[in-house]
């Protein structure tokens, strides 16, 4: 993935030697000449994608929990550490969260908002992160996350 959309190499039949790159709004004028949607990297699920067609609104879903971000989860509630540690690792797994969530809003923001509004051909968005919703409790610079569940649409 480029800043201007995928990383294709195109070239013209007549000119098969001369490639050049490819963004969005051209695979899109190919493909008929209709906006396409594009998703996130972090919400390419295929429930997502597959419930996609023209005309419908930006599907709103829960960036998925990554692997570290399940970790610290189940270790947050191991009885094994102490109250301190269990908040520290939540707090830690928040914080993943919250990145993660920031990286789906700053990737539609690029690639698809701000990159493509001056193009005819422009890409619409398929899908965008849930709101932060809920305080971090434990910390001091209270940051939002949205809780580790099933995406809604």
């Amino acid at each position: 993935m480029s800043f201007t959309g995928p990383a294709l190499t195109a070239s013209d039949t007549a000119h098969p030697g001369i490639e050049y790159e490819v963004e969005w709004g051209d695979v899109a004028a190919l493909a008929g000449g209709q906006a396409r949607p594009w998703w996130p990297y972090l919400l390419r699920l295929p429930q997502l994608i597959n419930k996609w067609e023209p005309g419908a609104p930006r599907a709103v879903a829960e960036v998925p929990p990554s692997a570290n971000e399940k970790t610290l989860r189940r270790a947050a509630r191991n009885d094994v550490f102490d109250a301190d540690s269990r908040t520290a690792l939540t707090d830690m797994a928040n914080d993943i969260r919250n990145r993660r969530t920031t990286s789906v809003v700053h990737d539609n923001e690029i690639f698809g908002e701000r990159g493509y509004r001056e193009k005819p051909n422009a890409v619409i968005i398929g899908a965008g992160s849930t709101p932060p919703t809920t305080p971090c409790p434990s910390s001091t610079t209270a940051r939002p996350f949205g809780p580790a569940g099933a995406s809604s649409l």
